[in-house]
Order: C-alpha cells, then sequence, then structure tokens
C-alpha cells in the first residue's frame, strides 16, 4: 500500500516538475527572442507573454484537478453530439 502510495505521489510530483521546466525553458526562450526583436510592439507583445507564463505556475502544480476537469468538460460535450 504505502509502495503504491509513493508511487502514485511520485509521478504526480514528477509531471509537475516536468511542467515547470517546460514553462521555465519557454519563458527562457521568449526572454532570448526579446534581445533580438528590434520592434517596440513585438518586445511588449513578448514580455507580456512571458508574464502570463509566469503567473501560472500554480496551473503546473495543479495538473491533476485540471485534467479531471476537462476530462469532465469533454465528456459531456461528447453525450451532446
Amino acid at each position: 500500500m504505502l509502495v503504491a502510495l509513493g508511487s502514485a505521489v511520485g509521478a504526480y510530483v514528477g509531471i509537475a516538475v516536468a511542467l515547470v521546466a517546460r514553462r521555465a525553458l519557454k519563458i527562457i526562450d521568449l526572454y532570448e527572442e526579446h534581445q533580438f526583436i528590434r520592434s517596440r510592439e513585438q518586445k511588449v507583445h513578448i514580455k507580456m507573454h512571458a508574464i502570463v507564463l509566469r503567473n501560472d505556475y500554480k496551473s503546473d502544480l495543479l495538473w491533476g484537478k485540471t485534467l479531471v476537469k476537462k476530462l469532465i468538460s469533454a465528456l459531456a460535450w461528447m453525450k451532446t453530439s
């Protein structure tokens, strides 16, 4: 029982870490792109995109809850078709 619980928690944490790392790498890519762009409008757009990504880390940590909500919505959508 303890092994199964530990495995489940480990898998959840592993996926959360992967999602956070992916988000961090995307922010770094946006920063590097921001350095090469000359247009002010594009720079503002890139920075706003990075800020949105930065503020959404909580969803990476709660991915299980989001996945369940999306699955329920998808099942409801399939029933209405």
